[in-house]
């Protein structure tokens, strides 16, 4: 991180309030990782983890933070100076919560917890899942299902709702019966904590402290007697707190009343009494261990695991092993297998397939309608699984840079909905310098457009076989009479989604892009204008085009679809429109490079600067809320938000260019009219929409809040930018990403 030089000393206060300040300034971008496998915790955690999550150099980051211009600066306004005071004071005040706490951490041996808390936190933490985490996701969607089946079941067949059988009951039962026929991932997760220390000794003396306190509390409870223990792991000792499952009260649970298999009831009542839950604390090898599961057993794989045998050896972190010498600062993984797990699938639609044709039953339809309903679901959740990405593991880090930070991501999931065989066209047309834009490219079959018209083919069909026949004459006649209606309009308006905009939009690139170009008095006719232009965020829809002329027609159609559904609805129905209402024509401008359509609305009060607005050029079509803005994106130039960090110039399938003092700019013109507002609003008891709000309606109460305001907004501009590109090498989906901070001057 880029910055000045700073005083090497601080006052008492500063380092009361510093963590605080800077905890939440380090939570505002993003932590890296030391890349040296040996120095994090991937390399003692075993490889068949299913997921790790490390934080690494947490204390150079907090100094980095504390030392620098921007955190001084904070710390010497008057209101954070008076907060410190007062703090200070009620530290020294005999008898206040805070001078009881500074007096108990004056003691040695808690003087000697909290150095030894500080410790942990600072170098190497790390959490990570078991494959036990696996089972036990699995079981939590299975779960889940008999939920949705319970619900299901219920809109099939009433009697489940029954005096002697309610709703609760119903779902209980296939609760009961998910769990049964899932008993083997009915386990506890079994989840580590762990914490590098260079303070063993300490550890050891702390945690022969918290044994002694355990003892004290379990020994007063009966049945905690025999709950806390010292077991050894490897040559580490550590303290167990075991609470047994055969404590819980199952046999009064009445588990026997929500099913018939006895021998299903005594399993699962027999894995419950058999599950305790363990909780071990203690220090293995340089690392204080805490560990929740069903035991502490494997914690013997994380003692075992050395050099070339932890989760730094497999292949998903590759990458990570070859960054070299690169400060790293947080690792994250994801096994394959746990993916798998969590990812979507056409199981909701197979379950629904089940039920078809009880509920065709219930509903009397023809015969046959059951039937073709379960095929139909069937192949929709088969189509619907082939549009889903094929699960793989998942791996990322972070690490400092000279000028802020940078991280790359790994996804091995294949079959994305994603093009990355060249470059992002279409950044020539997000207005060179917006404060946001994001842009992509989808691969040639990612809106599987056959499918989903396939599909609404299918229920249309099944709709005319089956349920037509359901309806008694008056509202088949009102349903002939409104298909014979609305009928071609809807084949019209697919004809040209599918024949028009389709081939028109085969570029398939998209930008969503975030600008401030803009500057008007006023927002609407309601408020009082500002004596400073106020600039307006300005959203907008960027499209590659792949035929303009194709896309115009499309257009013209919707036009002269919607002038002909508002002929149908006068025709039905007169009254529902007024009589000579008609849709107003859009306002044609022609701008250097294509044309722009508006659509202003006078009953709104806007400016004439905001309209809902189309432009059109021969490679893209933007839609704005601002005409003007349409009209600047269908010219090419260069991008140059973020432009220190580098250009988007080679194959991606995805981009993101943030520029962060741009953003903060808009806000502070914003609460700058608020502030103005508000001390007018003070004054007079209300707001005239025709005044001019300026610097002479601030209230002298609020100039020294501005003040103390602009140095905290200045110190949120040291994030300047930051870039992120996606990229897919050898069917590996990458994103590399990087930020620029740079620290205020010194004051």
């Amino acid at each position: 991180m880029a910055k000045t030089s700073c005083p090497t000393h601080r006052p008492r206060r500063a380092q009361l309030f510093g963590g605080v300040t800077s905890v939440a300034m380090l939570l505002c971008c993003p932590f890296a990782t030391a890349a040296d496998p040996q120095k994090s915790g991937i390399e003692v955690v075993p490889a068949d983890a299913a997921f790790f999550s490390g934080s690494l150099l947490l204390k150079e980051q907090y100094e980095m933070v504390r030392t620098s211009n921007a955190m001084q600066a904070i710390l010497d306004l008057p209101a954070v100076k008076m907060g410190l005071d007062q703090l200070e004071d009620m530290q020294s005040m005999p008898g206040s919560p805070l001078s009881m706490v500074s007096t108990f951490m004056e003691l040695p041996e808690n003087k000697q917890a909290l150095d030894l808390l500080t410790d942990m936190v600072s170098r190497d933490t790390f959490i990570y899942g078991e494959t036990s985490c696996i089972q036990f996701t699995k079981l939590l969607m299975a779960l889940q299902r008999a939920n949705q089946m319970a619900s299901l079941s219920q809109a099939v067949d009433d009697e489940l709702a029954d005096a002697d059988l309610g709703s609760e009951e119903a779902a209980a039962r296939l609760f009961f019966d998910a769990l049964a026929d899932n008993i083997d991932d009915l386990v506890l997760p079994d989840l580590v904590w762990g914490f590098q220390t260079a303070m063993g000794d300490a550890a050891t003396q702390q945690l022969a402290r918290l044994e002694v306190l355990l003892k004290l509390i379990t020994q007063t409870q009966p049945m905690l007697a025999d709950a806390l223990t010292r077991e050894t792991i490897d040559g580490s000792d550590l303290i167990v707190f075991t609470l047994s499952g055969k404590l819980a009260p199952w046999d009064d649970l009445g588990l026997d009343a929500y099913s018939d298999d006895s021998e299903a009831v005594d399993k699962v009542v027999d894995k419950l009494r058999s599950l305790n839950l363990v909780i071990g604390l203690g220090l293995v090898g340089d690392r204080v261990v805490i560990s929740i599961g069903d035991s502490i057993d494997h914690l013997s794989k994380l003692a075992a695991a050395s050099e070339g045998t932890g989760l730094a050896s497999i292949d998903a972190f590759a990458p990570y092993r070859e960054a070299g010498e690169a400060k790293v600062t947080s690792i994250g993984y994801v096994s394959k297998e746990f993916v798998e797990v969590l990812s979507p699938t056409g199981d909701d639609l197979r379950m629904l397939a089940t039920f078809a044709e009880p509920m065709a039953a219930k509903a009397e339809l023809p015969e046959g309608a059951g039937e073709d309903a379960r095929r139909g679901l069937e192949q929709m959740a088969d189509e619907y699984e082939e549009m889903l990405p094929e699960p793989g593991a998942y791996m990322g880090y972070a690490f400092m840079t000279d000028t802020g930070f940078a991280g790359e991501n790994w996804n091995w999931s294949s079959n994305v909905a994603l093009d990355a065989s060249q470059p992002l066209g279409i950044l020539a047309h997000v207005g060179g310098s917006p404060f946001a834009v994001l842009a992509s490219r989808t691969s040639v079959d990612a809106l599987n457009l056959e499918t989903l018209i396939g599909w609404g083919g299918m229920a249309k069909n099944y709709f005319e076989k089956y349920l037509i026949e359901k309806m008694d004459d008056d509202d088949r006649e009102k349903f002939d009479e409104a298909r014979e209606t609305f009928e071609p309009l809807l084949k019209d308006l697919a004809d040209t989604l599918v024949n028009k905009f389709a081939p028109a939009l085969a570029d398939r690139q998209v930008a969503l892009v975030l600008d401030d170009e803009t500057k008007v008095e006023r927002l609407q006719k309601e408020l009082p204008s500002s004596a400073d232009p106020l600039p307006i965020v300005e959203p907008a829809i960027v499209l590659g085009l792949a035929d303009s002329g194709l896309f115009k027609e499309g257009l013209n159609d919707l036009f002269a679809l919607s002038d002909r559904l508002l002929a149908v609805i006068r025709e039905k129905n007169p009254e529902a429109v007024p009589a000579g209402y008609s849709i107003p024509e859009p306002v044609k401008q022609s701008v250097a490079d294509g044309t722009v359509w508006s659509f202003p609305i006078p009953q709104a009060g806007l400016p004439e600067e905001i309209a809902p607005a189309i432009g059109l050029g021969k490679d893209v079509a933007v839609f704005s809320l601002v005409p003007g803005q349409a009209g600047r994106l269908l010219t090419a130039v260069d991008l140059t938000t973020a432009s220190a960090l580098g250009g988007f110039d080679r194959p991606l399938g995805a981009a993101a260019a943030a520029d962060v003092p741009a953003m903060i700019d808009v806000l502070e013109a914003w609460l700058i009219y608020a502030a103005r507002y508000a001390s007018v609003q003070q004054r007079e008891g209300m707001v005239d929409a025709d005044v001019e709000l300026s610097a002479s309606d601030e209230s002298p109460m609020i100039a020294p809040f501005f003040e103390q305001f602009q140095v905290v907004l200045d110190a949120c501009r040291c994030l300047k930018a930051g870039v992120a590109e996606q990229t897919i090498e050898s069917g590996v989906t990458i994103t590399r990403w990087k930020n620029l901070i740079e620290d205020m001057p010194a004051r």
